[in-house]
């Protein structure tokens, strides 16, 4: 029996010998009961179980650029095809994860419970690998909106077979399954992949062979990449494309976990032309410690020269040891031009040079030689030699001859 408010010709009579107010009391009680269950039974009645449904993307056009997407759909209540909301895991004012599916994808939508918060819209949470026909050439999925729009290659996953037909194959769409997959068919990688291919990686690979353990991030296009490799090379490698492109290799082991590359605690730079080192306020510093034993080697095998130019101030050499300068060919004479293009030679400077330590100038086979030091120069000529210092000049030779009309060997005083 339901409580309304015609109880009371019911209830009266049985309350005839209670007291009026006691049976007022009761009776505005049970009423208020009645309309508590009466609610209840609404809110029941309205209430929906949030079901979950697959769903095929049709458009990814979204004017409010908020991850609206356009699905096709088998739901009841629903049109065929209408807009679905966009649930992240992550989001909020300007940060958050976010990537929408392309034309084709199968997604997961479901509807929530609404509330102050939120409308009845329905949203999209997920995507599925579905099973699908691939070729060498397309996939089902299109990067785009329309029919028309770029299609997705399959090159990497699918090759043509011997007589350049496009061979279907069926694939759930994974991103580089035969990499992922690779020896065991257990998916040691872990991807993020766009649609051209672009894509950042992490691998704890166990293969055949080794190990695969790096994180890389690298374009679709040009292959361009950033790669952080524990195993099996032990670097960090950046490179601009695929075959022998512009690269700068970090790396840290030896050879005993990379043959082809033995030198470890390096760093290595290649380029196909031009390197520039350019500073503009700072200096520019190569400094080796005193534990190195390596030379410092450069060399130039093109047809350039080799230069080295200042502008506001001096060039500076300064050596413990010897300064040597040497020519390769038999006979090239070397020589010291001033900025008049006038040529300065040991025996007729015609600007002051300055010699901080010691220098050598000498032929090929090292029979001729000028040696300039802080104390004075040494000309040798095989086993002749003539030694001027501040003092005094000093010969040391099989014969002097002087051509000339007298000769006068004075005392200083």
């Amino acid at each position: 029996m339901a409580f309304t408010n015609d109880l009371t010709s019911v209830t009266l009579p049985i309350l005839s010998k209670l007291a009026e107010d006691e049976a007022k009391d009761l009776l505005a009680a049970l009423v208020g009961l009645d309309e508590s269950l009466t609610t209840l039974k609404d809110e029941i009645g309205k209430a929906q179980i949030s079901n979950i449904y697959t769903a095929r993307v049709k458009s990814i056009v979204d004017g409010d650029k908020s991850g609206v997407i356009h699905v096709e759909a088998d739901v009841p209540g629903m049109s065929p095809s209408f807009d679905v909301e966009c649930a992240s895991t992550y989001a909020g004012g300007g940060y958050g994860f976010f990537s929408v599916p392309c034309r084709g994808a199968i997604v997961l939508i479901t509807r929530p419970q609404p509330s102050k918060i939120w409308n009845t819209q329905y949203v999209w949470f997920s995507c599925l690998y579905a099973l699908s026909e691939e070729s060498a050439d397309t996939r089902y999925q299109t990067y785009g909106d329309t029919e028309g729009e770029k299609v997705l290659t399959a090159k990497d996953n699918q090759e043509r077979d011997d007589d350049g037909k496009n061979e279907i194959t069926l694939m759930h769409g994974v991103p580089d399954p035969f990499n992922v997959y690779a020896d065991n068919d257990k998916p040691q990688q872990f991807i993020w992949m766009c649609p051209n291919k672009s894509h950042f990686i992490m691998s704890d690979k166990k293969l055949a062979n080794g190990e695969q353990d790096f994180i890389g991030l690298q374009s679709g296009k040009t292959g361009k990449k950033i790669m952080i490799d524990e195993l099996p090379t032990d670097s960090i490698i950046i490179q601009d494309g695929e075959g022998d492109p512009n690269r700068i290799i970090i790396r840290t082991a030896g050879l005993d976990k990379d043959p082809d590359n033995p030198d470890p605690n390096s760093i290595e730079m290649y380029a196909g032309e031009n390197i520039s080192v350019e500073s503009r306020q700072g200096g520019i510093s190569v400094n080796v410690k005193k534990d190195s034993e390596a030379d410092i080697d450069i060399s130039n095998m093109g047809q350039g020269a080799v230069k080295l130019t200042t502008i506001n101030n001096d060039v500076i050499t300064s050596t413990p040891r010897n300064f040597i300068v040497s020519s390769g060919i038999q006979n090239q004479n070397i020589t010291i031009k001033t900025e008049d293009d006038r040529v300065l030679t040991p025996t007729g400077l015609t600007k002051k040079l300055v010699i901080t330590r010691h220098v050598k100038y000498y032929n090929t086979d090292q029979t001729q030689k000028i040696t300039i030091d802080t104390d004075g120069i040494t000309l040798e000529n095989g086993q002749q030699k003539m030694r001027m210092t501040t003092g005094y000049v000093e010969f040391d030779v099989d014969a002097f001859i002087v051509n000339a009309g007298s000769i006068e060997f004075k005392k200083k005083t």
